[in-house]
């Protein structure tokens, strides 16, 4: 018995050992991106090159996903640096869903975990842009202080660093100085999602996903929809980094159909349980619980549609 107990403290650390350190590069890449934004980027350059205009502006937080290349884990520091820096909150919110979808590192590993099937990676970017275009859309009247607390977007960090008239070497300090703050505050709430998202793994075992497909749901019928949500709820609380989900979805979504795997690959990046967190920690909790809500939603009623009536497209 205490063997058996000291094997499972053993890999409860290796998993959340091993998810820390596939994360955390990410999420220092994102760090270090807001960083730059936000001391780099002068004051009320980024509201001049974002269209006025509020569909304009989700698109452009769309494209935004695919040239900036950043997954889940780095995607919520660059959505606070977006907001402190005045962008409408729907444009910031395109961004934060779609940008763990688009971008080229998240496809090239989709491709690979499907063995070379081109169809599921296209599947994955459009319906990852429709929902992420319809979450944004529900933010159109909505604006940052709504949600963000006015002591969370005025909090910058190091007293408020400007790199307007700082020279190159001020600039680079500043930079390491914001991103060494952002990574102390964002590292903790990341660390706790991890430790739940470990919890659940150890929780659920090997094997459960496969019972549940063949002795609860079904292909067709009622049984299509519950495998949607169920899928979507297992992407949620593993919270698996988008680089690398595909690979996890390929081997326990064998069980369940196309479009349960594609609602897998799809919310998954966009909302769970580490980016629940630590959008709630660096944003606002009011925050987080809408984007959970609103993510779950809207994703589930896209891929339900597309059950019902794209069930003759060939995904897989």
């Amino acid at each position: 018995m205490h063997i058996i107990r000291e094997a499972r403290i053993i890999h409860a650390l290796t998993l959340f050992t091993g998810t820390w350190l596939e994360a955390v590069p990410f999420l220092l890449l994102g760090i270090i991106f807001s960083a730059v934004v936000h001391v780099i980027v002068p004051d009320g350059f980024l509201q001049k090159v974002f269209p006025r205009n509020p569909v304009l502006g989700i698109c452009f937080g769309v494209l935004g996903g695919f040239f900036l290349p950043v997954c889940d884990c780095a995607s919520v520091p660059v959505f606070r640096s977006l907001v402190k820096k005045g962008i409408p909150l729907p444009a910031a919110a395109a961004f934060l869903t779609a940008a763990p979808i688009i971008n080229p590192v998240v496809m090239l590993s989709t491709w690979y975990a499907y063995g070379g099937n081109g169809r599921i990676v296209l599947a994955r970017s459009v319906f990852g842009i429709i929902c992420s275009t319809l979450i944004a859309s529900t933010f159109l009247f909505k604006d940052a202080s709504d949600f963000i607390p006015p002591e969370k977007e005025q909090n910058e960090c190091c007293g408020g660093i400007s790199g307007m008239n700082q020279s190159f070497s001020e600039k680079t300090a500043s930079v390491i100085s914001y991103s060494c703050s952002e990574f102390i505050e964002a590292g903790s709430w990341q660390s706790a999602g991890i430790a739940v998202a470990t919890l659940f793994q150890l929780l659920a075992g090997s094997g459960s996903t496969s019972f549940l497909s063949f002795h609860l749901f079904r292909p067709s019928g009622p049984g299509l929809f519950l495998s949607i949500a169920l899928m979507m709820g297992i992407a949620y609380l593993l919270s698996l980094c988008s680089t690398s989900d595909a690979v996890i979805c390929s081997v326990i979504g064998k069980n369940f159909p196309p479009v349960a795997q594609l609602a897998f690959l799809v919310f998954g990046p966009m909302m769970d349980i580490k980016n629940t967190i630590l959008l709630g920690g660096m944003c606002s909790w009011k925050l987080s619980a809408r984007m959970v809500l609103t993510t779950f939603v809207e994703c589930f009623c896209v891929m339900a549609v597309f059950a019902v009536f794209g069930s003759g497209v060939r995904i897989l």
